[in-house]
This record gives structure tokens, sequence and C-alpha cells, in this order.
């Protein structure tokens, strides 16, 4: 059996009636043939035709066999190759919820840690004496702004220090010590205890230890 299965025949291959309103000629003027070597103008043959033969022996049996065989291991192998896929992104979204779960978790703890952390302090203050408390405070400020680089001569830290210094004259002699230590220290942080003002303040410092 011959067949014809890539002809192109002008227009009237690729246009329907009542579509497109393109005028056909009777018959066509182009065709499409073959040839083995390029610009061959003889020895050419039609393009697309196929020879169909009917092979009654039983080998056809065994080809047909053999052909699908072959298909349902192509199907087993395309199969299994999607199921592996399947588990692989249900292990990395099983491992994903696991890691969020664990996020909150360790978000938790931190959050008690630093609650409870907070009400120890709280409950540590409220133990204290107005002039501890005084003091314990400039202490939290001078750690804030050290750790947000702000802690400078013309901050707050100083400015409180010095507020302090003024009023500690009538504080217990504990109190006055703990303040002219962390003033001492601060001070020298700050290279605030060089030239005659720092000498002024040593002085200030040591008098009110006494």
């Amino acid at each position: 059996m011959l067949l014809r299965v890539g002809r192109h025949s002008g227009a009237e291959a690729v246009t329907l009636n009542g579509v497109r309103n393109i005028k056909n000629e009777s018959q066509p003027r182009t065709f499409w043939l073959a040839a083995e070597e390029q610009n061959a103008s003889s020895k050419m043959v039609p393009f697309g035709w196929l020879l169909i033969e009917i092979d009654p022996t039983d080998d056809l049996h065994s080809m047909l066999e053999e052909f699908t065989r072959q298909s349902s291991e192509a199907d087993r192998r395309w199969l299994k190759s999607q199921q592996d896929r399947v588990k692989a992104i249900q292990a990395r979204l099983r491992q994903q919820e696991q890691d969020e779960k664990e996020k909150v978790r360790r978000q938790e703890q931190a959050r008690l840690a630093k609650e409870k952390e907070e009400q120890e302090r709280q409950a540590h203050l409220a133990s204290m004496t107005e002039e501890q408390r005084a003091v314990e405070e400039l202490k939290s400020w001078t750690e804030e702004d050290r750790a947000k680089q702000e802690l400078k001569p013309q901050g707050r830290v100083p400015c409180r220090l010095n507020e302090l210094l003024n009023k500690a004259t009538d504080w217990p002699i504990e109190s006055r010590v703990a303040l002219c230590d962390l003033a001492e220290n601060i001070y020298r942080e700050l290279g605030m205890l060089k030239g005659k003002q720092g000498k002024d303040r040593k002085a200030r410092i040591q008098k009110l230890r006494e």
C-alpha cells in the first residue's frame, strides 16, 4: 500500500472552504520532491510517500511482544522516577516543617529566658535602695550605649553621671563607693581623665570616697 504523508500542494492543501478567501487554481504549480543530493535535477522522488507492507510471518507477533515489553519497562521506569521525585519533595517538606517547628521552639525558649531575666532584674531592683537603683540604672545605660556604639563624652551617660555625682554627697558610703568606681571606669573608657579637667574629675571622685 502506497500513502502520501507530506506533499505540499499549494493553497488547496492549507485552506478550508468558506474560511479564507484565497483564489485556488485548478491545479497546483508547486511540488516538493526529495533527492539524495542538494540541488539535484534528476532522480528525484515524491516527498512524503510511505510504502506499507503486511508481514504474515510469526516475526510480527514477536516484534509486537518485544515492543510491548520495552514500552512497559519504559513506563515502569518513568513511574518510578516520578514516585522518587514525589518522595524527595515530601521529605524536603517534612524537613522544612521540622526546621520551622525547631525555630519556633528556640524563639519561644529565648523569649521565656528573656522574660525570666527581666523578672529577676526587676525583683533585684525592687530589693535595692534608691541610690543603688540609680547606680544600677547607669550601668545599664552604659552597657546599652556601648553595644550601640553610642557611648560618647557628650552622650547621656556622662550627663547622668555628673547629676549623680552632685547628688551623691549625702549617700551612704557603700553607694558612694559604687558610684565612684563606676565613674572612674566610664571616664577612663571615654578618655575623660586627661588634662586639667581630668585631674578635677579625679579629685571630685576621690573626695566623694571619703
